[in-house]
């Protein structure tokens, strides 16, 4: 950010002798062994490294010139220098797993072919240019089911294999596992007996066994004897 001050300073005997003074709306007041004395504050100016930011010179002297903006751009000409805003633009967020960026370089892309998956979204404005994909939904970290192995970038150099009933992953949001469902044994079914379907309850604290013919489980359903 550029900040330009005015400074209008009164001496140390005049400080000494008239202790008391305002400063006029947008000046702050300093008093100290250099004097005492008014600073006006300049505007604080559009930061230049800001895509949404267009400087046409930097120089208030330059800026004796007339300009136009593109629509929806907002024309500034004041001690920063003279140019255009758009305050309306929101750059795609590089943190996004949805948003891939081509390049962050406007020139660049201007000079650059290419294309987007079936379903992504094209982007090429003032933020750079890449492809945005609305229907991509990442797996849920907090879900013990789902096991992420590493970022996008960490899964380009990375080998993995998911275990059997598992099944693999990998896009923007990362790469990793998701383990499968189970089908629990139907309690309906008169071929199935359960001791307990809460697996946390009696099915960790009890050993059973099953009848001839009957067939053992205990996982995530509960645990209990299906009759073959």
């Amino acid at each position: 950010m550029y900040f330009i001050a005015a400074l209008k300073t009164f001496y140390s005997a005049g400080c000494i002798n008239n202790p008391l003074f305002t400063c006029e709306e947008g000046q702050v007041g300093f008093s100290n062994d250099c004097g005492c004395g008014c600073i006006e504050t300049g505007p604080e100016c559009p930061d230049p490294e800001d895509p949404a930011v267009g400087y046409i010179s930097a120089d208030p002297q330059e800026c004796l010139i007339d300009f136009l903006c593109m629509d929806g751009w907002d024309m500034f000409n004041n001690e920063c220098g003279c140019g255009c805003i758009n305050t309306a633009m929101e750059c795609p967020d590089p943190d996004d797993p949805k948003v891939s960026y081509v390049s962050k370089d406007p020139e660049m892309c201007a000079t650059l072919d290419f294309l987007c998956c079936e379903g992504c979204e094209p982007f090429d404005n003032q933020c750079g240019c890449g492809c945005i994909d609305p229907n991509l939904e990442c797996p849920d970290e907090n879900d013990p089911n789902v096991h992420y192995y590493g970022d996008a970038e960490t899964c380009l150099i990375i080998d993995y294999a998911c275990p059997e009933g598992q099944t693999p992953f990998d896009n923007q949001c990362g790469c990793g596992c998701i383990e499968e469902e189970p089908v629990c044994p139907d309690p309906n079914d008169p071929n199935v007996h359960y001791i307990d379907q809460d697996p946390a309850g009696l099915c960790l604290v009890i050993l059973f066994s099953c009848a001839d013919g009957q067939t053992h489980f205990s996982n995530e359903c509960g645990c209990g004897c299906i009759a073959e």
